[in-house]
């Protein structure tokens, strides 16, 4: 059975990846990064590419 595509602003939002900006401050990703990040997650990559050339090592989390 093919999986359907559903368009990032259709989908439930039950998760948010965050990104550690200093000793205390985590900061949340953007909504499109956040989706990126979730696909890459969901498909057990251990590597993904988001916007401002930026790699996340999904292995490392």
């Amino acid at each position: 059975m093919a999986q359907s595509c559903v368009p990032c602003y259709e989908r439930p939002r039950n998760f948010q990846w965050y990104w550690k900006s200093s000793d205390v401050k985590w900061e949340e990703y953007l909504d499109v990064e956040n989706e990126i990040i979730e696909d890459a997650h969901n498909e057990r990559h251990e590597y993904v590419d988001i916007d401002g050339g930026y790699t996340i090592d999904l292995k490392q989390q």
